[in-house]
């Protein structure tokens, strides 16, 4: 066989004769079809970071971004390649002094991640021509799939299209069209990237127990078999009732309330016999502390008071004691385990920030935004746990991004919230922190990513680390920035998250949010959570 690079050279003559191309006059034309002519004889379609590279040898653009049509028929962002040596010679870095330099370079990031998450699909899309962005002006190739409109492909700021190949733009419009959409196929079935991470985690799923509907199922033989009134199984160190079978519906209140000693049988039994009105009547209240971990946990069963004598000695009493307890075990080892693995996934995760100066503190950072946060909006200790470890873990789902960041697309960084759910999903963590994880970057008004879910859809947690991640990252993108004072820089953030409210952020966090922000000094905020 012919070596690589003749076969390459033939293939894109006869694809240049194909298309009634007329002589190649300019290198960079004869190198765009003969990289075309390349990626055409392959088996499988070129990866994003390959397509925009091809297309960059025409515009020499800074970012190259792709929208495809979603299930719900609007336009998603699904790729974008930022090329940092073209942002140095379009904005003529080198000539600017290393403050300008800086501001020049933190505007354009800004504009960046304003880029619209989703947009509404118009006529205007489905023509070759020039758009406005956030970042710019951009040009604009349409993709079509069968002749259905299926998308855009995008490239800017502010370029123009080389002379020559303007009447060859409806084929580059139909190999983008091919490459892109197989490339988007390729994505779904893969399930983007994280897979391998995903699989070594996937024997959590079925190793997992949720403890509650086998202990019901056990106690549910104590009464309707054995013929107990009542039973439960609870935990004072929360406090919480872990199972119950045929108890009253205010027991549960009436646990999350003791504020006795935790580990004292007494103490429990006078609390419960109290609000159980059990003083006098017939029903007598047994409790069994459990042999865990945790000295904390007890059987409760009312009983008949003729039953009391024989219960514990009936048949098959010690063996559901016995897996009650070893279930009990298994939780806490869990706990143990979920304890180590979501440290380890912060450990991992601070790594990865550190190698960036911009986010060298970002996921700290939140943290002790939410931590301030919580104090001035009034949080109860368990929300404020939770909102603190959903700040703590909203990001590991990069954990799961293992390409470098050249090859590193939007279509997988919208991915990374659902990504880092299915790090967690099988762990034993509050379902508000998980769902947290898998929102943080959803709107309310349902424009926001990766599932456009809006409104109440939006757990609590992740509408509240959203705000303060928001926060974060204006921070982090303007720390060090003279071009304006602390106060300015503060007016401009509040400016934002006003403007902002009840279109990407929930109205009830505001208020709260920009009181908090008054009292901070823009130095202050800028050296929050560095210290950790």
């Amino acid at each position: 066989m012919k070596d690589v690079k003749s076969y390459v050279q033939t293939i894109a003559k006869r694809l240049g004769s194909a298309f009634s191309l007329e002589d190649f006059e300019l290198e960079d034309e004869l190198e765009f079809w003969a990289l075309a002519a390349e990626y055409l004889s392959r088996s499988d379609s070129p990866k994003f970071h390959e397509t925009a590279e091809w297309m960059d040898i025409l515009y020499n653009a800074p970012v190259h971004f792709v929208y495809l049509k979603d299930e719900k028929g609007k336009l998603k962002l699904q790729h974008r390649s930022v090329l940092t040596e073209n942002l140095e010679s379009k904005f003529s870095l080198s000539k600017l002094n290393s403050t300008e330099r800086s501001e020049k370079v933190a505007q354009f990031e800004r504009r960046l991640d304003n880029l619209e998450k989703r947009v509404v699909i118009s006529e205007e899309m489905k023509e070759m021509g020039g758009a406005s962005f956030p970042i710019g002006h951009c040009h604009r190739i349409p993709l079509f799939n069968e002749d259905e409109f299926c998308g855009m492909y995008c490239t800017g700021p502010y370029v123009e299209n080389p002379s020559g190949i303007i009447p060859r733009l409806s084929i580059i419009g139909r190999i983008l069209s091919k490459w892109l959409t197989e490339c988007d196929k390729q994505d779904a079935k893969t399930e983007t990237t994280g897979r391998g991470l995903e699989e070594e985690l996937s024997s959590l799923e079925s190793e997992g127990l949720e403890i509650t509907g086998y202990a019901n199922v056990l106690l549910g033989h104590l009464t309707g078999v054995k013929g107990a009134e009542s039973a439960a199984l609870v935990d004072l160190s929360e406090p919480k009732v872990v199972a119950k079978a045929n108890m009253a519906d205010n027991f549960v209140a009436n646990i999350q309330y003791f504020d006795g000693d935790k580990e004292s049988v007494e103490d429990l039994t006078d609390y419960l016999e109290d609000q159980l009105d059990l003083h006098d009547g017939e029903d007598q209240l047994v409790i069994e502390p459990l042999n865990t971990l945790s000295p904390s946990v007890f059987l409760v069963l009312t009983l008949k008071g003729e039953q009391k004598e024989t219960f514990k000695s009936s048949v098959n009493y010690d063996v559901i004691i016995e897996t009650l307890l070893q279930l009990l075990r298994y939780q806490d080892q869990n706990k143990h385990i979920t304890s180590r693995i979501t440290e380890t996934y912060y450990q991992m995760l601070r790594e990865i920030e550190q190698k960036r100066d911009k986010t060298a503190h970002h996921t700290d950072r939140v943290m002790a935004l939410c931590n301030a946060f919580g104090d001035y909006f009034g949080m109860g200790e368990e929300e404020k746990e939770n909102i603190l470890m959903t700040a703590k873990l909203h990001d590991i789902g990069y954990l799961s991004l293992r390409q470098n960041a050249k090859k590193r697309t939007v279509g997988s960084d919208l991915e990374h919230p659902v990504l880092g759910y299915k790090l967690v999903r099988h762990l034993s963590l509050n379902e508000n922190i998980k769902q947290g994880i898998s929102t943080h970057h959803e709107w309310v008004d349902g424009s926001g990513t990766p599932n456009g879910i809006e409104g109440d859809e939006i757990v609590w947690t992740g509408k509240v680390v959203g705000l303060f991640e928001f926060i974060a990252q204006f921070i982090e993108s303007n720390k060090g920035n003279d071009s304006k004072t602390g106060e300015d820089w503060l007016d401009e953030l509040t400016s934002m998250l006003i403007e902002r409210a009840d279109i990407q952020f929930d109205m009830i966090l505001i208020p709260t949010a920009v009181e908090m922000l008054n009292d901070f000094s823009w130095n202050d905020l800028c050296e929050l959570g560095e210290g950790t």
